[in-house]
C-alpha cells in the first residue's frame, strides 16, 4: 500500500514537475539542441549533393594531400578562397571520402552555430530566456537547416560572423586588446573562407568607425580602428591578388565568349521583401501555396504588432534600457548594411538557386532580434509568437529536411547518370552541352563512361583546357558558367564532326538544360542518327541517338 500511494503521489505532482522543467534552463537547451540536431541530422545521408558542392568535393578528392597543388588550382582557375577546401581535405581525411563526410562537416558547425547563438544572445541581452528564445528561431530557421546540410562554407563563415560581431561588442564593453584581437582574427578567417564575409565585415568595421569617431570609446579609439584595419588587411593581402584577377576575369570578356546578358543591374521592385522573406521562409522555388501564405501574413502583422508596442513601452530614461537599445540599433545596422551592400552587389543577380545565402547571417541576426522582441511579451502572447513562428517555417523545413528541394528544379547530376549507367552500352559517347556539367556528371558516373562537352565550341576536346581533368574543370570550361558562347553553325558542325570523328560512338546521350537548343538533334537527324525513346526517361534534358 505504501509503495501504491507513493506511485499515485508522483503522477500527482507531474504537473509541477512538468513545471520545473519548463523553468530549466539546461533542460530546454538539450531539448532544442535535440530539434537542432533531428532537422540537420536526421535527413542527412539522403540529401542529393548540387553542383557547387559536387565542385567542391570533387576538388578536395583530385587535389587530395596535395595542398600546394590544390591552392594553386584555387588561385588560376577557381572563384573562391582556399580556407573551406583545406578544412574538407583535413576532414576528408579523417572521416572518409563520401558524399556523406563532405556534409557532415557543415552539420556539426550548424549545430555549433545554434548553441553560438544561444551563448552570445544570453551574455549581450543578459538574459537566459532571450538566449534560448533566439537559439529555438535559429534551430527551426530553413535558411539555417539547409546550409547546414550542404558541403559548402556558407555555415561555416556565417558561425565565424556571429562571433565575430560579438567580439567586437565585447570590446566596446571592456576595451580589452584581446577581443579586439579575436575580432580581427576572425574576420580573416571569414574572408578565407567565403567572399561574401566582406558583406559582414563591411557592416561590422563602418560601425566600429562610428563608434571610434563618435569618441564613446576614448580620444585614442581611432589609431586602433586604423590598426585593426591594417591587420586585417595585412592577413588578407597574400590572397588579395588571386581575388582581384577572377574578379576581372569575370567582368571582361574572354576567348570571345561574352557574358551572360542576365549578369545586370535590374531589380525587381519587391528586392528587399522578397530577400527578407527569403532569409527566414527560404525556399528554392518562390512559389508558395494559401497555407504558407497566410501563416507568414500572420506572423509578420503579429510581428509587427510587437515591434509597435516595443517602441512604445520602452522605458528610453533607463540607463539600462539606453544600452539595451544600443545593443538593439547595433544588431539592426548588422542586418541592414549588408542588406543595402548585397542590392548593389553581383551577388544579388538571380545566378544561382537560392542568392540570399551570401546574406546567411541575417537570418541569425532575426532571430535574435526576434527573440529580444518575444521577451517583452507576457506568457500567453509570447506562447502564441511561438506558435504562429513555428507554422509558418514548419512546410519549408520539411521541404528542406524530406523533399530535397533542388530535385523540383529538374534532374540532378546524381539522376542522370543513374538512368545513364542503367541503360548503358560500349561504344556510348555523353555529351554535355556546357563544359561546367561534365565534371559534376563525372562525380556520380563510373569511369568507363567518357563524358565530353559541346560548349564552347572552339574548344575541341575538354582536355585541352588548362588544369582541367576528370574531376575539375579547366579555366576555359570554369569561365563559360558566367559566360556565354556565341559560335556560329559553321563552329557547331567543326565541333560535332570532331567529336564523332575521335571517338566513332554508337550512341550518343545529349543532356541539355534548353531545350530549345536544337542545333545538335537536328544536325544528327540530317546525317542518319535516330532519336530512341527511353521508356524510363524521367528527365526531359536527356535525349538518346542511335545510328541507324
Amino acid at each position: 500500500m505504501i509503495m501504491k500511494r507513493s506511485y499515485f503521489e508522483s503522477i500527482g505532482n507531474l504537473p509541477d514537475k512538468i513545471k520545473s522543467l519548463a523553468k530549466n534552463e539546461f533542460f530546454l537547451l538539450v531539448l532544442i539542441m535535440l530539434i537542432a540536431f533531428s532537422l540537420r541530422f536526421g535527413n542527412l545521408g539522403e540529401k542529393t549533393l548540387y553542383g557547387d558542392e559536387i565542385l567542391s568535393l570533387n576538388i578536395v578528392k583530385h587535389y587530395q594531400h596535395q595542398p600546394a597543388e590544390m591552392i594553386a588550382y584555387l588561385q588560376e582557375i577557381e572563384i573562391h578562397p582556399p580556407l573551406y577546401y583545406l578544412m574538407l581535405d583535413y576532414w576528408l581525411d579523417l572521416t572518409g571520402l563520401d558524399d556523406y563526410s563532405a556534409k557532415l562537416l557543415s552539420a556539426i558547425f550548424g549545430l555549433a552555430m545554434v548553441f553560438s547563438v544561444y551563448f552570445v544572445s544570453k551574455n549581450l541581452f543578459s538574459s537566459n530566456r532571450i538566449g534560448l528564445t533566439a537559439a529555438f528561431i535559429t534551430s527551426i530557421l530553413p535558411m539555417q537547416i539547409e546550409y547546414s546540410m550542404q558541403a559548402r562554407p556558407y555555415i561555416i563563415y556565417c558561425f565565424i560572423g556571429l562571433w565575430h560581431v560579438f567580439f567586437l561588442w565585447r570590446y566596446f564593453e571592456s576595451g580589452k586588446i584581446r577581443n579586439l584581437a579575436l575580432y580581427c582574427l576572425s574576420a580573416l578567417v571569414g574572408l578565407y573562407l567565403h567572399y561574401s564575409f566582406a558583406f559582414i565585415l563591411i557592416a561590422s568595421t563602418s560601425y566600429y568607425f562610428f563608434m571610434a569617431a563618435s569618441k564613446q570609446l576614448g580620444k585614442k579609439e581611432m589609431t586602433r580602428w586604423l590598426f585593426s584595419m591594417t591587420a586585417i588587411f595585412l592577413g588578407f593581402y597574400w590572397w588579395l591578388k588571386y581575388f582581384l584577377y577572377k574578379y576581372f576575369l569575370q567582368r571582361s570578356i574572354l576567348f570571345n565568349m561574352d557574358l551572360r546578358a542576365s549578369i545586370d543591374s535590374l531589380k525587381n521592385t519587391n528586392f528587399f521583401g522578397t530577400t527578407m522573406n527569403q532569409l527566414i521562409w527560404t525556399d528554392v522555388i518562390n512559389e508558395h501555396g494559401y497555407v504558407e501564405v497566410f501563416a507568414i501574413l500572420f506572423t509578420k502583422i503579429f510581428i509587427l504588432g510587437v515591434i509597435i508596442y516595443f517602441i512604445m513601452y520602452l522605458d528610453r530614461d533607463s540607463e539600462g534600457r539606453s544600452l539595451y537599445l544600443k545593443k538593439i540599433c547595433y544588431f539592426g545596422w548588422l542586418l541592414v548594411v549588408p542588406l543595402i551592400i548585397y542590392f548593389f552587389s553581383p551577388q544579388s543577380i538571380g545566378y544561382t538557386d537560392i542568392n540570399e545565402r551570401h546574406l546567411i547571417l541575417g537570418s541569425v541576426i532575426i532571430a535574435i532580434l526576434l527573440a529580444v522582441l518575444a521577451d517583452r511579451l507576457g506568457k500567453k502572447t509570447r506562447l502564441l509568437f511561438f506558435i504562429l513562428f513555428f507554422a509558418s517555417v514548419a512546410i519549408y523545413d520539411s521541404k528542406i529536411v524530406f523533399e530535397n528541394m533542388y530535385l523540383r528544379l529538374g534532374c540532378r547530376a546524381e539522376n542522370l547518370s543513374a538512368m545513364i549507367t542503367g541503360n548503358y552500352r560500349p561504344g556510348d559517347l555523353v555529351v554535355l552541352y556546357y563544359g561546367h556539367q561534365r565534371a559534376n556528371l563525372n562525380h556520380f558516373l563510373p569511369e568507363k563512361i567518357e563524358t565530353v562537352s559541346f560548349y564552347p565550341v572552339w574548344l575541341l576536346d575538354w582536355q585541352s583546357d588548362y588544369l582541367a581533368s576528370r574531376d575539375t574543370l579547366g579555366l576555359i570550361e570554369n569561365e563559360l558558367q558566367l559566360r556565354i558562347d556565341h559560335g556560329n553553325d559553321q563552329d557547331k558542325e567543326k565541333k560535332i564532326e570532331y567529336l564523332l570523328g575521335k571517338h566513332s560512338p554508337t550512341r550518343i546521350w545529349l543532356i541539355t538544360r534548353d531545350v530549345h537548343e536544337q542545333f545538335f538533334p537536328l544536325w544528327l537527324f540530317n546525317h542518319g542518327w535516330k532519336k530512341d525513346d527511353l521508356s524510363k526517361n524521367t528527365c526531359k534534358y536527356v535525349e538518346l541517338f542511335e545510328k541507324k
